[in-house]
């Protein structure tokens, strides 16, 4: 069903469905560049620049499959310094070291 807005191209629409199940997997297009970056634990690597809004997006999906199926993976976002006002989103799959570090920090 769907009810007509007063704009062209706008209303409202009532669809009877389930939310699909969110995945543990990372969107496709991150797979093959985190299989390179887990390669090299301990390292960061800057996986997407997009602009602020995009690059969270991106780094939250990540946080919420890769990371939540693996606490070694880190993600951030940092303002690049090119001047160009994008942003990187930035992973790491940590260490044990790394790891053990991050579980001091958090007690």
């Amino acid at each position: 069903m769907t009810i007509k807005g007063l704009s062209p191209g706008e209303g409202i629409e009532l669809e009877w469905e389930a939310p699909s199940d969110p995945s543990l997997n990372p969107p496709k297009i991150f797979i093959e560049v985190l299989a390179k970056v887990k390669a090299r634990p301990g390292s960061w690597a800057r996986i997407r620049t997009a602009q602020s809004s995009t690059a969270y997006t991106s780094r939250q999906r990540l946080e919420q499959t890769a990371g939540r199926s693996d606490e070694r993976w880190e993600f951030v976002n940092k303002k690049l310094e090119n001047g160009s006002g994008a942003y990187g989103v930035f992973a790491r799959y940590r260490t044990p070291e790394q790891m053990e570090a991050a579980q001091r920090k958090k007690r």
